[in-house]
């Protein structure tokens, strides 16, 4: 006897999908409300500062994270080398995370003013690069968890 294949109704997808959307329309409320009180609260000069920083921080995030976000989505259902889901998981994310210290520690340390420099930080001084590689580990986390929640499956996590 053949095994019965679980198919899924048009509604069922439709209110999977809305599931998953939830987080995306907070956000975007959360965002929308944020850029307007900053924009109406926050002198402009400053604001472009903030943005400034947090471009840099996503930018860093998204370089030092070599792409093993994605590697982690293209082989969660089936880990490579015998490991299993959580195992590729903390591979992936403790060697973009180490990546990521290394470089933050070489740039916050030995290249600071050149980096400083560079960046243009007006409103803060030299501890704005060690806070740009924080803050980058800091989205880097969130960014693997958020993964981790969506391969899981787990919506109420997710959100």
């Amino acid at each position: 006897m053949a095994a019965k294949t679980k198919t899924e109704t048009p509604e069922q997808f439709v209110g999977s999908v809305f599931k998953f959307s939830i987080s995306t329309f907070a956000t975007m409320g959360i965002l929308g409300l944020s850029m307007i009180l900053t924009g109406t609260l926050i002198e402009p000069a400053v604001n472009g500062q903030v943005d400034l920083f947090v471009g840099y921080t996503n930018t860093i995030m998204t370089i030092a994270i070599l792409g093993l976000d994605q590697i982690f989505i293209r082989f969660y259902h089936e880990p490579p080398g015998g490991l299993s889901k959580k195992g590729l998981f903390r591979v992936c994310f403790f060697f973009s995370g180490l990546v990521l210290v290394a470089v933050g520690v070489l740039c916050s340390t030995l290249l600071v003013d050149v980096i400083h420099g560079a960046i243009g930080f007006s409103v803060i001084g030299r501890q704005a690069v060690p806070m740009l590689f924080l803050n980058a580990l800091f989205f880097m986390a969130i960014r693997y968890f958020i993964v981790l929640y969506r391969m899981e499956m787990s919506i109420k996590t997710y959100t």
